[in-house]
């Protein structure tokens, strides 16, 4: 385990990732001070980050969070696969409930959040909004495909 001056220290075993913290609170809490100082754009959702070709951004992000967040470095790609998720999973939270509140986080330029009211407004966006909450709701068990 290397010696670490970071705010917080992750213990690794090689297998499974041990937190002298909860795990869930930990990496969440620090995704969420990565999207707070460096969310710039126009994106959605973290996955817009893999398709628009800004993998540059998503290593950005993991560099900003690695310099808050301390673990052996045997288990860097276990790390990153766990930061990335739970960096999806905040920032879907954090959009979601600004967009409920119809109401911008206080870190967002109004631009940005002029271009996000207009997605969220767009018949394209309403239309897969619906879908999904009947995909959700469906009985069936599992999403429902309705293409080919």
């Amino acid at each position: 385990m290397e010696v670490c001056s970071r705010a917080r220290l992750i213990n690794c075993d090689g297998v499974k990732l041990y937190l002298e913290l909860s795990p869930s609170e930990l990496v969440a809490k620090m995704c969420r001070k990565v999207i707070v100082k460096l969310y710039r754009g126009t994106f959605y959702n973290y996955s817009e980050l893999k398709r628009d070709k800004r993998e540059d951004v998503r290593r950005e992000w993991f560099n900003t969070f690695k310099s808050l967040v301390c673990w052996d470095r045997c288990n860097d790609a276990k790390m990153e696969d766990l930061f990335h998720k739970k960096c999806a999973t905040r920032l879907c939270d954090i959009l979601q409930k600004a967009r409920k509140k119809a109401s911008s986080p206080p870190w967002m330029g109004e631009d940005t959040w002029a271009v996000l009211l207009d997605k969220w407004r767009s018949k394209e966006f309403k239309d897969v909004f619906q879908q999904n909450k009947i995909n959700r709701s469906s009985s069936i068990g599992g999403a429902v495909h309705m293409s080919g």
